[in-house]
């Protein structure tokens, strides 16, 4: 690791050490800078998701990265305690987290699968449909109710439009 890399880390820290701060205008400081940072704050916002003082934050912050947060979000999507959190980002960035949301739905780690299923019905992308159909023959059945529930989710909101 260089100066730079060091220096950047540092500063990553400290800012995320701010994230639980009660002073909200301090914690919110803490989103934006962290935001602007981008890219390599995102491990560090991932850890914090395990923190109960820091997750909510770390989520906004996620969010208002949004697409390059979105792989290390899916791998979220399969450890227990911030799976949670994850499909919250990823539902929140949307369609940039729909083709992978996809895979996932396609893969076979089950609990991720039923996370991706539920994602994808709140964010409603007609992309989603064909493999949506196709979990509905899944032999899990979380994966065939949330899969069921995307669909209806999905329906109801072209019927709106």
């Amino acid at each position: 690791m260089n100066h730079k890399e060091a220096y950047e880390e540092q500063q990553i820290l400290m800012w995320i050490e701010q994230l639980e701060s009660r002073d909200r205008a301090q914690a919110t400081k803490a989103i934006r800078a962290l935001s602007a940072i981008g890219t390599p704050a995102i491990p560090f916002l991932i850890q914090a998701l395990h923190d109960i003082d820091r997750w909510h934050n770390a989520v906004q912050t996620l969010i208002t990265i949004g697409a390059p947060a979105v792989d290390p979000l899916i791998a979220c999507l399969s450890v227990p305690v911030i799976d949670n959190f994850a499909f919250e980002a990823l539902t929140r960035i949307g369609e940039s987290a729909v083709l992978p949301l996809i895979q996932v739905l396609q893969s076979s780690h089950k609990a991720a699968q039923a996370w991706a299923a539920l994602a994808l019905g709140f964010i409603g992308d007609i992309r989603a449909i064909e493999a949506l159909i196709n979990a509905l023959q899944d032999d899990n059945a979380a994966v065939r109710k949330e899969a069921k529930k995307a669909l209806v989710r999905i329906k109801t909101n072209i019927h709106k439009s």
